[in-house]
């Protein structure tokens, strides 16, 4: 009786044991995650995507693991809905991913054969967390990434895969044994087929893991698909008849799928202009349209190629920038002018037996000098031997030099210098859209006669002062510019009519943003130089320049200067309602 009693005891103890051992049932998550990844501008991209907007510290938290290096993401109160992302991330240094659905949390763990973690970086957008991760073959692959925060209590989930270089010896072994020795070296799940056979040779001294199971994989024309931590590996044939197989069915089951049709609207550009660059991702079903009035796009196709569609009209319905280009026009006139002439002469009279004698620089119109019969006085004003003066004198000294007997001398020297500077500015502006030519002027039209068979007629020609750009805005907001400026004016008049005078310049230049620069001089120089001489004594030295000469110098410079400055109007962006 007793024995009865201590063993319905003993039993009772095992299942009360048993009954509270039992795991609770894990709190339901309050979002799932999914992830997806695609091949973008030489760049892997992994997105998750989740119910909830994605906030660091809120909704996700990134860790770094140092020894082996492992990437961590950990998604609190989430279950994590995987996809199969391995043929992407085989692209990439980065070897692989597992992850572990916790009561709490999920915790995602990217893999990878190198001694320090590989480069990336992320971003989140609304409710997806977008991870960038450079191919293994891109220059951005060799950089590595700085250690911002490392958890090191980790090793119980992730340190347990080796990444040191193996070395390897067999001979002849059987093939799927080999892929087995690998396997176990990471930790790995494989599974392969009947397919997967025959005998190989293998010698590698301190090759990383991955180099050397890609090298067999190659060598027997194999490939594999990884899935988690479980590799499958079969022929190429095999993966090639799966995929072929998996289009046939997707594009079977598309075939049966019912479309629709969405009317979006376009913002920006114009439908018309976008609608041939949206056809590219629809389905050979889809089908777009445009409604000129409304500037809208009519799309009909299967749903997930209409959101394709959706996503691409984002990028490419944007506003133009705008470039405000100013144009300064310099005139630079400078005119030089310096005449120096001589006047100077003399009369001398007396009379003797009632006779006249005289000598004077000057004669009258009987050709008799310029003496006062009465009292035999000469005539002063007047009275020059050399009469070489300054046109067109403003300043000049003259001079009686006194009377010697009835001598008089008179000397008259005179001078002018004149030097005049003028300043032209024009400032023409325009507003010009990217990528679009723009043109802005001011003058007036000359008419000119034209006679032909039929008649007479007026025609009329500008002459203006006129600006033509057509800008290109850069990435990096620098503006280059193709530009054609015009100063054109009135010039001398001729039997035909007014000639025009034209002054253009036409060049492209790379200017930074509000960046002015001199784009072009056009010099005009005139230069004249004239004297005049009394042949003979002119040639006498010493006073022969000052006393019998007359010199005329003249300089003209004409200097056009066009400075141009390029400003990019900054546009407020808004989304576009789709």
């Amino acid at each position: 009786m007793k024995s009865r009693i201590k063993a319905c005891l003993i039993i009772a103890i095992v299942l009360t044991g048993w009954i509270f051992t039992i795991p609770s049932p894990a709190t339901a998550a309050s979002q799932k995650v999914s992830i997806q990844s695609r091949l973008s501008e030489g760049r892997i991209l992994v997105i998750f995507t989740g119910e909830q907007k994605m906030q660091q510290h809120k909704t996700f938290d990134l860790f770094h693991v140092d020894n082996p290096p492992r990437l961590g993401i950990d998604f609190p109160d989430t279950f994590f809905e995987a996809t199969d992302i391995s043929a992407d991330l085989d692209k990439t240094l980065f070897s692989g991913f597992h992850y572990h659905n916790y009561p709490d949390k999920t915790r995602v763990v990217f893999d990878t054969d190198q001694e320090q973690l590989p480069a990336y970086t992320f971003s989140s957008d609304g409710n997806q967390l977008r991870f960038s991760f450079p191919l293994s073959d891109s220059p951005a692959a060799k950089k590595t990434t700085p250690q911002p925060k490392t958890k090191k209590k980790q090793k119980r989930s992730l340190s347990s895969r080796n990444t040191h270089p193996i070395t390897v010896d067999f001979k002849d072994a059987d093939l799927q044994n080999i892929f087995r020795f690998l396997a176990d070296i990471k930790n790995y799940n494989l599974i392969m087929g009947d397919d997967v056979k025959g005998t190989v040779t293998l010698k590698l001294k301190k090759v990383p893991w991955r180099q050397a199971f890609s090298i067999l994989l190659k060598t027997n024309k194999l490939g594999m698909e990884k899935s988690g931590n479980v590799i499958r590996i079969a022929p190429l044939v095999r993966f090639k008849e799966e995929k072929e197989a998996l289009a046939q069915n997707k594009k079977a089951s598309e075939t049966l799928a019912d479309t629709e049709t969405k009317i979006i609207k376009v913002n920006f550009a114009t439908a018309s202009e976008v609608a041939p660059r949206l056809k590219a991702v629809l389905s050979d079903r889809g089908s777009i349209d445009t409604d000129t009035r409304t500037n809208a796009l009519i799309i009909n196709d299967l749903p997930k190629y209409i959101v394709q569609a959706k996503n691409l009209l984002k990028s490419l319905d944007l506003p133009i920038k705008q470039v405000l280009i100013e144009a300064k026009i310099v005139k630079v006139e400078t005119d030089a002018v310096k005449d120096i002439g001589i006047q100077w002469g003399g009369a001398w009279g007396d009379t003797k037996n009632n006779h006249y004698y005289g000598i004077t620089g000057s004669a009258g119109s009987t050709g008799q000098p310029d003496i006062t019969p009465d009292s035999g006085s000469p005539t002063v004003t007047n009275n020059y031997v050399v009469n070489l003066p300054a046109s067109g004198a403003t300043s000049g000294l003259g001079m009686i030099f006194g009377k010697v007997g009835i001598f008089n001398l008179n000397l008259r020297l005179s001078a002018l210098k004149n030097k005049h500077l003028a300043n032209i500015l024009s400032t023409p502006k325009v507003l010009a859209l990217d990528n679009h030519q723009a043109r802005i002027g001011q003058g007036m039209e000359i008419p000119y006669q034209t006679t032909l068979d039929s008649g007479t007629t007026t025609e009329f020609k500008k002459a203006e002062l006129s600006l033509e750009v057509t800008p290109h805005i850069t990435n990096n907001d620098n503006v280059s510019i193709d530009v054609q400026i015009n100063k054109d004016s009135i010039g001398v008049m001729t039997t035909d009519g007014p000639a025009i005078n034209t002054q253009q310049i036409q060049t492209t230049l790379l200017l930074y943003n509000g960046e002015t620069a001199v784009i072009g001089g056009i010099i005009e120089k005139n230069k004249s130089d004239d004297q005049g001489e009394v042949p003979g004594f002119s040639q006498i030295p010493l006073v022969g320049d000052v006393l019998f000469k007359h010199k005329y110098k003249k300089n003209e410079q004409t200097e056009l200067l066009i400075f141009i400055t390029p400003t990019v109007i900054p546009i407020q962006r808004r989304a576009a309602n789709f």
